[in-house]
């Protein structure tokens, strides 16, 4: 795996995490939702479309 394959595939995993946390808890989206859409739109670029695809559907951005 590249460099490039390794940042992606860490990336997905770290935002499809905090996916999982928002869609179980309700609150952390109201809490830390502005957070999520901030960091997440920064790291659009290396991140899989498929992934930033689904944070913009659970995170209504």
């Amino acid at each position: 795996m590249s460099a490039e394959q390794d940042m992606r595939a860490w990336l997905d995993l770290s935002i499809v995490n905090e996916l999982d946390v928002v869609e179980q808890d309700p609150a952390v989206a109201q809490q830390r939702g502005a957070d999520f859409r901030s960091l997440f739109t920064s790291w659009a670029h290396a991140a899989s479309a498929q992934v930033m695809a689904e944070a913009r559907q659970v995170l209504g951005f």
